[in-house]
C-alpha cells in the first residue's frame, strides 16, 4: 500500500472575479487534515479586480507540518481596506497575499496582521495610508513595515486627506519611488 496524504481545507469565503466583500465579523478557512493537508484561505478572491472591506477578523486554516492557509488570497490583484484583524493559519507565513495584478492596500491605524502582506513585484501596487494617528517604519522603494508585518512591493506611498502619520526608524526614498500627500 502507498502513502496517501491529507485533504486541504477549504477557503473560508470565495468571491467571484470582480466582486466586493465587506467583513466585521469573522472568517476562518478550513483546516488541513492531520496527515499533511494544507490550511484554506481566509478568504480567497477569485479572478481580478476584487475587493475586500475589512473591519472584523480573517485567518487562514491550520494546515498539517507549518502549512497554515493565507489569511486574504488574491487571485490577480485588487484592492484591501483594512482597518481590523488577518492572519496566516497556524504555521502560514503570510497574512495577505495580492497574487499578480496591481494592488491597493487602504491601511488604517487599528488594523493587525499576523504575517507579511506581499504585493506582485512587477505591478503597480499603492499603499494608501488612513485615519490617524499611525506608524509606518523602514521605508523603501519596495516597502514598509507596519508594526512587526512587512509590507512588501509597495512603490507609491499615498496619505489621505486628514490623516496623520509618523515615519520612525529609517526610510529611504530613491529613483522610481512616490509619496503623495
Amino acid at each position: 500500500a502507498g502513502a496517501t496524504s491529507g485533504g486541504n481545507g477549504g477557503a473560508g469565503v470565495s468571491v467571484a472575479s470582480g466582486a466586493s466583500l465587506s467583513n466585521s465579523g469573522v472568517i476562518t478557512g478550513g483546516s488541513g487534515t492531520a496527515t499533511g493537508g494544507f490550511g484554506g484561505a481566509g478568504v480567497y478572491l477569485a479572478g481580478s479586480s476584487g475587493s475586500l472591506s475589512n473591519s472584523g477578523s480573517i485567518a487562514g486554516g491550520s494546515g498539517e507540518a507549518g502549512h497554515g492557509g493565507t489569511g486574504l488570497s488574491f487571485a490577480s490583484g485588487g484592492t484591501l481596506a483594512n482597518a481590523g484583524t488577518i492572519a496566516a493559519g497556524s504555521g502560514g507565513a503570510t497574512a495577505v497575499n495580492f497574487g499578480t495584478g496591481a494592488a491597493r492596500l487602504i491601511l488604517d491605524p487599528q488594523a493587525s496582521f499576523i504575517g507579511a502582506v506581499v504585493a506582485s513585484a512587477t505591478a503597480a501596487n499603492v499603499l494608501e495610508l488612513a485615519g490617524s494617528p499611525g506608524t509606518l517604519s523602514n521605508l523603501t522603494a519596495s516597502g514598509a513595515e507596519f508594526g512587526v508585518t512587512a509590507l512588501t512591493n509597495f512603490g507609491q506611498i499615498t496619505i489621505d486627506s486628514g490623516a496623520y502619520w509618523v515615519l520612525a526608524a529609517s526610510n529611504t526614498f530613491s529613483a522610481g519611488s512616490t509619496l503623495t500627500n
